[in-house]
């Protein structure tokens, strides 16, 4: 038996309150989170992984230098801070030099992303150096 054609239309809306909404936002925050850190924690259980990860880190910045595995993860994450600071110094420093225009003081993701664009836009790199 044929269906007949619809002759008005109904609109439904759900309204959610202040309760809801937070609810709704913390299960979003939850779920993001564990969007990003899974890969993140099975990449870190690879050993694969690290060692790509080490070698460019020691790549991109050669002044990173490890300490014994008997000082803790302490000294190592702050060796790795340090290191990054040193390079991004030394960077600035022969920007600055050459005269090329140089980048913000900002940290974070953000300033990550940027600096890849603003690299990928305007290359300053050569294989032949």
């Amino acid at each position: 038996m044929p269906r007949s054609k619809a002759d008005r239309t109904v609109i439904h809306r759900i309204e959610l309150g202040g309760l809801e909404r937070d609810l709704a936002q913390g299960a979003l925050a939850a779920y993001q989170f564990n969007r990003i850190s899974t890969p993140v924690v099975a990449g870190m259980s690879d050993v694969s992984f690290m060692i790509t990860l080490g070698a460019l880190l020691t790549f991109f910045y050669p002044d990173i230098i490890l300490p014994k595995a008997e000082d803790g993860i302490d000294a190592v994450t702050d060796a790795i801070k340090l290191g990054i600071q040193q390079g991004q110094e030394r960077a600035r420093a022969e920007r600055e030099a050459t005269g090329e225009a140089t980048l913000d003081d900002a940290t974070g993701p953000g300033d990550l992303v940027g600096r890849l664009i603003y690299n990928l836009t305007n290359p300053n790199w050569s294989w032949f150096q």
